[in-house]
């Protein structure tokens, strides 16, 4: 992310998690990996916003989150310097 970037309240699951004979939804999760948090001292530092259930999680560098890829979440951010992030879905079999 560069400064005034972020990602839009979304979450992961695509068609064939909701319907099929697979229904996968409910074994899909999310991953994120911040490698570099970038600047933090403005007023968007970049959290993590989960929606429903709430929660704000403030990202460190090194950091990995998972979560079910279900759950709604954005981010927005407007640090001085390039924030660095993986981020991956996979499913629990």
């Amino acid at each position: 992310f560069d400064a005034g970037s972020g990602i839009p309240r979304h979450n992961h699951l695509g068609d064939l998690d909701l319907e099929g004979p697979l229904n996968l939804r409910d074994q899909k999760y999310s991953l994120v990996y911040y490698l570099s948090v970038g600047s933090q001292d403005t007023a968007q530092p970049g959290q993590l916003l989960m929606h429903d259930p709430d929660e704000i999680i403030i990202p460190e560098t090194g950091m990995v989150g998972i979560f079910p890829a279900g759950w709604s979440h954005s981010a927005s951010y407007d640090g001085h310097s390039r924030r660095i992030l993986v981020g991956a879905n996979f499913y629990q079999l």
